[in-house]
């Protein structure tokens, strides 16, 4: 490529109305949708950011470099020509501004182009400015207090076509919990806990019916509705239970000291989703069968598998259904 056509090709990408940035999974906020900018390195010094001319290219190049995709998220952010805050000048201000060095338009694509962000500024008539970070109210004002000056970073963005199904609203929740406490017969029951609710609501219903309604009844001395509640808790537990086994990958913590599975009060997790190992306290393993982790129950004499998608709720399982389940 000449240097007439790299500088063409810069303003053409700068003049694009639309581009992709791709974001860092590490630092996505995975509740809410969000992350910084990824920094790669090219040719072992030069710090870049990496955009592409549509969804699908960024999408390719990730799977491509077999960059992570936490529950089959791909952490990608658009990016509008002109935005004060997120448009490319914008973004080019805040890569400057942590050290990045370096912009590269369409990697591994035939029109590829990388080159210093100064000088792609410079082909369009631009030139640095300040950067402008964005910052919650209440830390800016946690800092002030401190008299300590916020650390650089590139603002975060919002990740396209973001969802998190986790996240039950309150009227679902109020349908999930009429839907248990209707009155029907057990085998109705477990057939709508199976067809009408996801495992994370199911998951939603084992908690809600642990914490508020058994300790009531627990509180009130009320057998009968104790005994009631504890039949719906069983079917909960054998419902969440084969909905597990049906996943062809769950996961489970690594206690990051030992290696092992990681053990808490004599309990082990299972995660049906990956979504927020970056904020965990210890690392993820993925399991695609659950008979060496039954084995690790059975020879640690482990009471309890904590099911959970890892900030929302919990159910507690009997280690038992899966020591006999792979016996």
């Amino acid at each position: 490529m000449t240097e007439t056509e790299a500088q063409e090709l810069a303003k053409r990408y700068y003049n694009e109305p639309e581009l992709y940035i791709l974001l860092a999974p590490e630092a996505a906020n995975m509740a809410t949708g969000i992350s910084v900018p990824l920094i790669g390195v090219m040719k072992g010094e030069l710090r870049l950011i990496f955009l592409f001319t549509s969804k699908e290219l960024a999408r390719n190049y990730i799977d491509s470099k077999e960059l992570d995709t936490p529950d089959g998220i791909y952490t990608i952010a658009a990016i509008q020509k002109d935005h004060e805050l997120f448009g490319l000048h914008a973004v080019c201000n805040g890569a400057l501004a942590i050290k990045v060095e370096g912009i590269c338009f369409n990697d591994g694509q035939p029109d590829a182009l990388a080159l210093p962000i100064p000088l792609f500024l410079q082909i369009n008539g631009l030139r640095p400015e300040p950067f402008k970070m964005l910052m919650a109210k209440e830390q800016a004002e946690a800092l002030k207090a401190k008299g300590d000056k916020p650390q650089v970073h590139m603002n975060p963005m919002s990740i396209c076509d973001f969802t998190n199904p986790y996240r039950i609203s309150d009227e679902r929740k109020e349908e999930l919990m009429n839907l248990l406490l209707a009155d029907r017969s057990e085998e109705s029951m477990q057939q709508a806990l199976t067809d009408a609710c996801e495992l994370w609501e199911n998951c939603y219903q084992f908690a809600t019916l642990q914490l508020k309604h058994i300790q009531k009844a627990q509180r009130d001395f009320d057998a009968k509705g104790l005994d009631r509640f504890n039949r719906l808790a069983g079917l909960l537990q054998d419902t969440i239970f084969s909905k597990l086994l049906a996943l062809s990958c769950v996961f489970t913590l690594k206690d990051d000291d030992t290696g092992l599975f990681y053990i808490k009060n004599n309990a082990c997790y299972l995660l049906y989703t990956d979504r927020y190992k970056y904020a965990a306290p210890q690392s993820y393993i993925p399991l695609y069968n659950l008979e060496g982790f039954a084995g690790f129950l059975k020879r640690n004499g482990i009471e309890r598998v904590i099911v959970t998608d890892g900030p929302h709720d919990i159910a507690l399982i009997s280690a038992a259904k899966f020591i006999e389940r792979y016996s």
